[in-house]
Order: C-alpha cells, then structure tokens, then sequence
C-alpha cells in the first residue's frame, strides 16, 4: 500500500481504476472461493455474472 503524498496523487485516491476492472483472481473452483469470502466477512457491491469470459 502507498500514501497520497501530493494533491495530484490524493485527487485518485477511491478512483485509482477510473471506473474499469481493479483486480483479478484465479481460481479452480470459483464457487468455493466465492463463497470462503463471504464466510470471512468480504462484501461484494453485486453478486457474480456469468460473462462471455467467465465469472
């Protein structure tokens, strides 16, 4: 993790992806995975979507 240091920087700080994809995981069993979060307190903004790529 870093620290803003500037205006410049401190101006993106909770829009580091302007509105794209901010990470990916892999997995081998995405349900499991999906569900392991949830039990540990994760908060997902909206359940998974099947996409032409995957979930």
């Amino acid at each position: 993790m870093a620290r803003a240091s500037k205006p410049e920087q401190e101006a993106f700080v909770g829009n580091q992806t302007g509105g794209r994809v901010f990470l990916f995981l892999t997995t081998d069993d995405f349900w499991r995975d999906y569900e392991r979060m949830q039990s540990i307190g994760i908060k997902f903004v909206r359940p998974p979507k099947e996409q032409d790529y995957g979930r």
